[in-house]
Formats: C-alpha cells, sequence, structure tokens
C-alpha cells in the first residue's frame, strides 16, 4: 500500500492543511498561573509543570469528521 494515499488519510490530511490556527485563551490562562507560581524554580522545571497543569486542567474536545 505505500504510495497509496487512501480517501480517508487524504481527506485528514486536507482538514490539517486547510485548519486555521488558533489561540486556547484556556491554555494560555493555565500557563501563565503555573509559571507565576513556579518563578523561582529552573526554566526547564517551570515548562514541565506547565505543560502538566494544562494536560491536567484543560479539557479533551473530540470534533465530528466532517
Amino acid at each position: 500500500m505505500t504510495g497509496m494515499i487512501t480517501e480517508r488519510i487524504e481527506k485528514i490530511r486536507q482538514n490539517y492543511v486547510n485548519a486555521k490556527p488558533q489561540i486556547s485563551y484556556e491554555r494560555a490562562l493555565i500557563w501563565t498561573e503555573s509559571y507565576k507560581s513556579t518563578e523561582s524554580q529552573p526554566t526547564c522545571i517551570r515548562a514541565a509543570k506547565a505543560f502538566y497543569d494544562c494536560c491536567d486542567r484543560l479539557g479533551v474536545h473530540i470534533l465530528r469528521a466532517s
């Protein structure tokens, strides 16, 4: 099946290519709060904790196939 793109894969690819970038205010708020609460820690730890907080607190959105 190498070299062949199925209709399903092509549809997924088109959705990805045509998607407009979006900004999540909720993610930005969680990230900012996390960074404020870890000011004295190393940058790598702050980023890891901010990522954890986002994973822990953000909801999951499953979009319907178009």
